[in-house]
């Protein structure tokens, strides 16, 4: 693998990360499709969730579920404020900033036609809002096509 953003991250004990445990980490996505949308991240390099050891998978769903209860979402403001560009601009006008959410959108892009464009297994926790987008129903079907979405 090449060099990997996230694992970088981690090393520099940059400050978009909240958690950690013995296998992963989680910080607060840097491009934020809502306030709050953060990514877990194995503490190696692992290109997919198929390629995760034993261990790693024993506690998976547990990591996931305590990555979204330590969500920062008092802080979140502050560290939208310190990114360059304007990659967080939405976050950080949403109404909901701040806010905890109870409903999130789960998902790994696993590979270049699913949409990966980081070399590296991330899983992405998606707060959801109300009104943040027309009709939520459907979910991540109405990526294939808004009809696919309505069944």
């Amino acid at each position: 693998m090449t060099k990997v953003i996230f694992l970088e991250l981690y090393k520099q004990n940059d400050s978009s990360i909240f958690w950690e445990n013995q296998h992963f980490f989680a910080l607060l996505d840097r491009y934020p499709v809502s306030p709050g949308h953060a990514l877990v991240v194995p503490k190696r390099e692992v290109l997919s969730i198929f390629d995760l050891n034993t261990h790693e998978k024993a506690g998976f769903l547990d990591v996931i579920s305590e990555a979204k209860n330590a969500i920062p979402w008092k802080s979140l403001e502050e560290f939208y404020s310190s990114l360059e560009g304007a990659h967080s601009n939405k976050a950080l006008q949403s109404d909901h900033l701040g806010e905890a959410s109870n409903d999130f959108n789960i998902g790994v892009n696993e590979g270049s036609n699913a949409g990966r464009t980081v070399e590296q297994l991330h899983v992405h926790i998606i707060p959801r809002y109300p009104g943040d987008c027309r009709s939520p129903k459907g979910g991540l079907r109405l990526l294939m096509g808004p009809e696919l979405g309505h069944y």
